[in-house]
């Protein structure tokens, strides 16, 4: 069976569980937001919709900045779950930007280094 959501609250929770890296992201976000694991579980699954007031409780909870992971309607995507609630079907549109976003990153690291080199060439030929 194949379950669409469309939640934004769902998404921006995904992503920013993904962002943390947790070991253990159930127990972890149970625990500090004293919420039942059961329903943790189903946020992060997309099976349950998300509150604003626990989405905006839970940045606040992990000192995440909620705009990094907020966008606009149009790049809402159709997730496809099978019954286990995994994603079977990836935005095409929202890879490659994401990819695009990545290669920036890179590119701007990439740039600082380049300035702290000629910084430090200047110092040495003082």
């Amino acid at each position: 069976m194949i379950d669409y959501k469309t939640d934004k609250n769902t998404i921006i929770f995904q992503k920013a569980v993904k962002e943390l890296k947790l070991r253990f992201p159930v127990k972890e976000i149970s625990e500090r937001m004293n919420y039942d694991k059961g329903n943790i579980s189903n946020f992060i699954k997309g099976k349950k919709t998300i509150s604003d007031n626990f989405l905006d409780n839970f940045f606040i909870e992990f000192n995440l900045d909620k705009s990094k992971f907020e966008y606009s309607d149009y790049s809402l995507n159709i997730n496809q779950n099978n019954k286990n609630g995994d994603n079977i079907v990836d935005n095409k549109n929202n890879t490659l930007l994401e990819k695009e976003l990545e290669l920036y990153k890179k590119e701007n690291d990439l740039l600082k280094r380049e300035m702290e080199l000629l910084k430090r060439e200047m110092e040495l030929k003082k």
